[in-house]
């Protein structure tokens, strides 16, 4: 790469980094709402996690809901216990 398609690289990433900063402020001063979060999905309709329960892979179905969620090992094991005894499995 040239020096000169490094500067206008450069140029264009200052550039888009100042529009994320202007739109940042934006949010903070109120005047524009933040963009929305994206939906997160149903851990108890995840087809991978229903499909681990019902193969008695308990440990596999707490990993795919930490994977979904984010959560800690004691809460999704909590919740995973609780999706099973909805649905019956033991």
């Amino acid at each position: 790469m040239s020096d000169a398609e490094r500067i206008t690289a450069l140029e264009r990433r200052v550039a888009e980094l100042e529009g994320q900063i202007s739109m940042m402020w934006e949010m903070l001063e109120g005047r524009v709402a933040p963009p929305a979060q994206p939906a997160r999905p149903d851990p108890a309709r995840d087809a991978e996690l229903l499909d681990a329960l019902r193969r008695h892979n308990k440990i596999g179905a707490i990993k795919r809901y930490r994977e979904l969620t984010g959560q800690g090992l004691a809460q999704a094991k909590t919740a995973v216990e609780d999706i099973a005894a909805k649905l019956g499995i033991r």
